[in-house]
């Protein structure tokens, strides 16, 4: 390898166990015949010990799950390896999804692609074509939300500049977790907003139920994970990107960002750590070319972990016991694996329990859903690989609704199940919701009109009309 870089794990440390290679969707992937070439995390490392160059190794492949840091006894990432090997070999491309960003703010919205592209996600197409229908019906205009033009500029700027910050060799800063004053800044996620508009209406319906504040900021950018893993942006510029995003909440004396994406918090909780050494003195230069500043000021949640802390508020609140519902939750890979010495275990069971539904466990419970970033674009026939197996387990367990944590999992599991259900013959009977959604529902929120239900894929309106809720 060359130059140090911040993101890359002690690899050296690696003790050849093949924790990472049992674990990996992508190795899964290749014994299935879905992979022209091996995908095995264990010996990329091996040649990387040796000083030998990673060959053929089909680094474009990595789902960028971290189950191989999770897995691993030494902490390592061969994820985050990936990422620097193959911004080393191919650089960046821009992209879509650069364009995306360059041109809204956002990564991902749904004029992103053209129609058409989403016929394997059955029905998707109708939902799109009602999306702005639906928009309206939750309090929402046009089909995604934008951004002001002086931030819009902001952002292009930093693009813009990005690419010219160096963090090769870089000391990282502290992992102490603040829990800084001031109330809650909600972070916004690009694909949730795209595809489940309904979500974010649900987490403010249960704040505003809980009397606590927060400030929904219509400067805030996406975090840039998407573009990111996509290979459409540098580390470099998702550093500057979100350190404005945390000026702006400094800023405003909301400091508690909050990510409802867990994507955007594993980003988020990255950057924040790295901005507390000496790299956020070069970054903050660049800050100043919009005008900004970040002074550290501020903490990096996810939102479910606030609605954790009032688990026994909400539970008062319950006016829909879902007693006798099955509930099995999918907490996202990015909070539970990426930065594990902060997850708090059996978060999601706990939330689901609020809402009195009985919590189930499952095989395969810590199995990525495969989204994968660039494969949902490129490749779905991997992502769908694992989704099966995903979905599969979910029902032999006898779970009707899984509760997610993260967009891009639901979406995986939800826009995918019924394709692979035509194509299987099997019949998964499972609806997703996110647990903000869930819990609004349990707390007396109106389905169309606060929860979204009418954005799904797999419609809840049977499971509505069971509980008479519809």
């Amino acid at each position: 390898m060359e130059a140090p870089d911040p993101r890359l794990p002690n690899y050296l440390s690696c003790m050849g166990c093949g924790s990472c290679t049992s674990s990996c969707p992508a190795a899964y992937a290749y014994h299935q015949g879905l992979l022209e070439r091996e995908f095995n995390p264990m010996k990329l490392v091996g040649l990387l010990k040796l000083r030998s160059p990673p060959g053929d190794f089909p680094l474009d492949k990595c789902f960028h799950c971290y189950t191989c840091k999770w897995a691993c006894r030494a902490g390592n990432s061969v994820s985050d390896l990936i990422k620097v090997l193959r911004e080393r070999k191919t650089g960046v491309r821009s992209g879509i999804l650069y364009r995306s960003l360059h041109e809204k703010g956002l990564s991902l919205t749904p004029e992103t692609f053209r129609p058409g592209e989403w016929e394997d996600w059955r029905g998707f197409g109708k939902i799109l074509a009602e999306m702005p229908r639906f928009r309206r019906e939750l309090g929402l205009e046009g089909l995604y939300r934008r951004l002001p033009a002086e931030s819009l500029q902001q952002v292009q700027r930093i693009l813009e500049l990005g690419p010219s910050l160096r963090v090769e060799g870089r000391e990282e800063g502290g992992w102490e977790r603040p829990n800084p004053s001031g109330g809650i800044y909600l972070f916004k996620s690009c694909v949730m907003d795209s595809h489940y508009p309904g979500v974010t209406s649900s987490l403010k319906f249960l704040l505003g139920k809980l009397n606590l504040r927060y400030l929904d900021d219509e400067r805030q950018s996406c975090c840039g994970g998407f573009s990111y893993y996509a290979d459409e942006i540098p580390f470099s510029s998702l550093l500057v990107l979100n350190a404005r995003n945390f000026a702006l909440a400094e800023e405003s004396g909301f400091r508690k960002v909050a990510a409802v994406c867990t994507t955007s918090y594993g980003i988020l909780t990255e950057c924040w750590r790295l901005l507390r050494g000496k790299l956020g003195e070069e970054v903050n230069g660049l800050l100043r070319e919009v005008g900004l500043r970040y002074r550290g000021g501020v903490g990096v949640y996810h939102l479910s972990e606030v609605l954790y802390a009032f688990r026994r508020e909400l539970r008062s609140l319950v006016t829909h016991d879902l007693s006798g519902l099955k509930v099995a939750v999918h907490q996202g890979c990015h909070y539970h694996k990426m930065f594990r010495e902060y997850a708090t275990p059996n978060l999601l069971e706990q939330l689901a329990a609020v809402t009195g539904a009985e919590v189930i466990d499952y095989e395969e419970k810590n199995l990525c859903c495969g989204m994968g970033f660039r494969h949902t674009l490129e490749n779905r026939e991997l992502v769908r690989a694992v989704a099966l197996r995903k979905l599969g387990a979910l029902k032999n367990a006898g779970a009707r609704v899984v509760m997610h944590a993260c967009p891009g999992c639901q979406v995986t599991l939800d826009r995918n199940q019924k394709y692979l259900e035509e194509k299987t013959g099997e019949d998964f009977g499972l609806v997703h919701m996110n647990y903000g959604q869930l819990l609004a529902l349990s707390l007396g929120a109106d389905p169309w009109r606060v929860v979204g239900v009418q954005t799904h894929s797999v419609s809840p309106q049977p499971l509505l009309e069971e509980l008479m809720l519809a």
